[in-house]
């Protein structure tokens, strides 16, 4: 990918999902569709590893809009598998998995339907509770704050971007920028 020359980057193209009119996307529920994203992951991943031996270490799943929904899921089911998870132009204000902190970067377009603004203030509420955030906030990169995490937790970074429900302009850039801050190292 021209805006991270050294990463391996994988876009399986979502199924079918119930919607009108039918259109592609992702599970985000466990039990949904049998869970044959779940189940697609775990085979990416395997495929991943032994083609290219990957790390989950240095592994990362992001995604936009109900990709970014299956994000979250991943965060809560699939959790060992990432080092890091990154959600944009989704909501899941009722977060609350069971799973261990990790680093999460989540953003949400200020064009949104104005109705779902509440929903992103209480998904970053929720992150913030599962990340174990500190309370106070410094500013990261040009798109977010960033909540150090309290013992046991992990770094989280949201945001809102100018623009309605498409990946921002400026999304890989920033998506890479937390992944280095979060652990992975800089490559030339």
């Amino acid at each position: 990918h021209k805006d991270w020359p050294h990463a391996i980057v994988a876009y399986p193209r979502g199924e079918t999902i119930d919607t009108t009119p039918p259109m592609r996307g992702w599970q985000y529920r466990v039990g949904s569709y049998g869970d044959r994203d779940l189940a697609l992951t775990d085979q990416l991943l395997a495929q991943l590893g032994e083609h290219y031996h990957t790390d989950p270490k240095r592994t990362y799943a992001a995604g936009f809009s109900n990709g970014g929904h299956f994000v979250f899921l991943l965060n809560a089911e699939r959790n060992a598998a990432f080092a890091a998870f990154v959600a944009i132009g989704a909501l899941q204000p009722e977060y609350a998995p069971g799973s261990a902190p990790k680093p999460f970067l989540y953003l949400f377009g200020r064009r949104e339907d104005p109705r779902h603004q509440a929903d992103w203030a209480k998904t970053v509420e929720a992150l913030s509770r599962h990340n174990r955030s500190e309370a106070r906030t410094e500013d990261f990169s040009v798109c977010c704050k960033l909540a150090r995490p309290q013992t046991g937790g992990a770094l989280f970074a949201f945001g809102l971007y100018n623009a309605g429900h498409i990946w921002p302009r400026r999304g890989n850039a920033w998506l890479r920028e937390f992944i280095e801050l979060a652990g992975e190292p800089k490559q030339p």
